[in-house]
């Protein structure tokens, strides 16, 4: 498809300044250039079915929570199946709704198979290496019991999103439980309805909690730090970053939308619809380089942008 029949969105945004000074000093919007897309056709012997969870690894292959499925699947960035593993069933290399995976640093992949309660563990080819269950012996406060997300923090921890308890739990490379942040004792920073998490290579934690409509930061220790996106999102879903622009799929608007690191909304895409370029409730962000992923769980797809900051 030429570009020339792309659709480009290059929303704009309001400003913060006075109109006088954003005339000469405008910030650049946000803008997206659809691509291609891929999942409604067969991946593997069957299409997508409503896959809830994408990750990226540092080759540019594509790791997809496949939860109707039952199954993840790595595929390059045409949608070519590369490796799957799964099934329905709670034995190794099963998954009863898995949905997320993170794979980011080449090596690890690891899977939240939500249903079995439970973060599997495998390489970067999709081979098992261990199951982290919960730990009943634990103390209280950093238990969890339906994982939502995860991710591998560059010290080898895993944070773990747990949405039954509404917490984020802290996990060591032995399977320790160092403890947990975000309860609802917390103050400010207490989770309502956390769904997904994104660790910033400065060691920022961002949740996405989808109740309350924005995006929590914290840092490394847990510490609240800030709200994003109060006002401005509907039910956030998603979570990337693209050079210091925070990329957030709203699920509940049926777009992806970007922020300034001081929270600026910087602009926006997408509409609800099934036709290319548009977006069905559950979404998931993530990006390689200059192109956004963006996986589309309502219409059972993955489609592709390359962005752009309007004005560069």
């Amino acid at each position: 498809m030429s570009l020339y029949l792309s659709i480009l969105y290059s929303l704009t945004f309001t400003a913060l300044q006075p109109q006088e000074d954003s005339a000469k000093n405008p910030t650049p919007a946000l803008a997206a250039i659809y691509l291609t897309e891929f999942g409604r056709a067969p991946i593997g012997g069957k299409p997508l079915s409503r896959p809830q969870g994408l990750s990226i690894d540092i080759d540019g292959n594509l790791y997809i929570a496949d939860t109707g499925n039952n199954r993840v699947l790595k595929v390059n960035q045409e949608g070519k199946l590369l490796r799957q593993v799964g099934g329905f069933g709670w034995g190794k290399e099963q998954f009863d709704a898995p949905v997320d995976v993170w794979a980011e640093n080449g090596l690890d992949v690891l899977i939240v198979d939500y249903n079995n309660r439970r973060i599997e563990r495998y390489d970067r080819d999709l081979n098992y290496i261990s199951s982290l269950y919960n730990d009943e012996t634990a103390p209280a406060t950093a238990q969890f019991a339906f994982p939502v997300a995860v991710a591998l923090s560059g010290h080898g921890e895993i944070l773990l999103v747990d949405v039954e308890f509404q917490r984020i739990v802290r996990i060591n490379s032995f399977g320790k439980v160092l403890g947990s942040f975000g309860d609802y004792d917390a103050g400010d920073g207490a989770l309502s309805s956390p769904i997904k998490i994104l660790i910033s290579p400065r060691d920022e934690v961002f949740i996405a909690d989808s109740a309350r409509g924005s995006i929590i930061k914290f840092d490394y220790f847990g510490n609240f730090v800030t709200y994003l996106g109060d006002g401005a999102l509907r039910s956030p879903t998603g979570l990337a970053l693209w050079e210091d622009v925070l990329l957030v799929a709203d699920g509940g608007a049926h777009q992806i939308a970007g922020f300034a690191r001081d929270g600026e909304r910087l602009g926006a895409w997408g509409e609800a619809g099934e036709k290319m370029g548009r977006f069905s409730s559950s979404l998931c962000v993530k990006v390689f380089r200059n192109r956004a992923f963006v996986l589309d769980g309502g219409n059972n797809r993955v489609q592709i942008f390359e962005l752009k900051m309007a004005g560069h």
